[in-house]
C-alpha cells in the first residue's frame, strides 16, 4: 500500500472485490480488519470485472481462480475445494441426494462458464450425468441464493457458503 501511494499511507485501502466474495465473507470480516487496523479505512469496490490496476485507483483485487493473471503478482489466499449445496427443503421434498449420480434428479445451477461442475463431477467419478442443462449465474452469491431457495443444486466453497451452512439456510 506504501508502494502505491508513493510511500505515504493516505489511511485509505481500495479493494477490487467478486460481489459474491465480498458479501458472504469478506463484509463478514470487516469489523475484525478495522480492530486491528483502525488506521486503515478500507473502500471496497465490488465487481466481476478483473481490476485494472494502470488505470483506476485500486490497491488490491480479490478474485476466484488459479491466478496466473499476466503482469499481476498473485498471493493465494486460500484453497478452497468445492462441494454441492442446496436447501433442507428441497431435499425434504425432492429426489434423495445421498450420492453423486442422484443429482441427475436435480437441477444443476451454474456459474457463467459451466466449468465448474463436470470437474467436480469427474473428480466423484460421476461423469455420465448431464451437465449441459440449467441456469447459470453470473455471480456467485445469486448462484448460492438461488441454491437456498430451493431451485437446484450448487457448487459452492467454505468461503461462499459458510455462513449459510451455518444458519442451517
Amino acid at each position: 500500500m506504501q508502494q502505491a501511494h508513493g510511500g505515504e499511507r493516505p489511511g485509505i485501502m481500495t479493494i477490487c472485490v467478486e460481489p459474491s466474495f465480498a458479501v458472504r465473507w469478506l463484509v463478514l470480516r470487516l469489523a475484525r480488519f478495522r480492530e486491528l487496523h483502525p488506521e486503515i479505512d478500507l473502500r471496497l469496490s465490488p465487481t466481476a470485472a478483473l481490476a485494472d490496476f494502470a488505470r483506476g485507483y485500486v490497491d488490491a483485487a480479490i478474485r476466484h481462480g488459479r491466478g496466473g493473471w499476466a503482469g499481476l503478482r498473485v498471493d493465494r489466499l486460500q484453497s478452497a475445494p468445492a462441494f454441492p449445496v442446496c436447501s433442507p427443503g428441497l431435499l425434504a421434498a425432492g429426489p434423495p441426494l445421498r450420492q453423486p449420480a442422484d443429482l441427475r434428479h436435480h437441477t444443476l445451477l451454474h456459474e457463467q462458464s459451466h466449468a465448474h461442475w463436470p470437474g467436480w463431477l469427474a473428480a466423484v467419478g460421476a461423469e455420465e450425468l448431464d451437465v449441459t442443462r440449467g441456469p447459470s449465474f453470473d455471480d456467485g452469491y445469486l448462484r448460492l441464493a438461488a441454491a437456498e431457495a430451493g431451485q437446484g443444486v450448487a457448487l459452492a466453497d467454505d468461503a461462499l457458503a459458510a455462513s449459510g451452512l451455518a444458519e442451517g439456510g
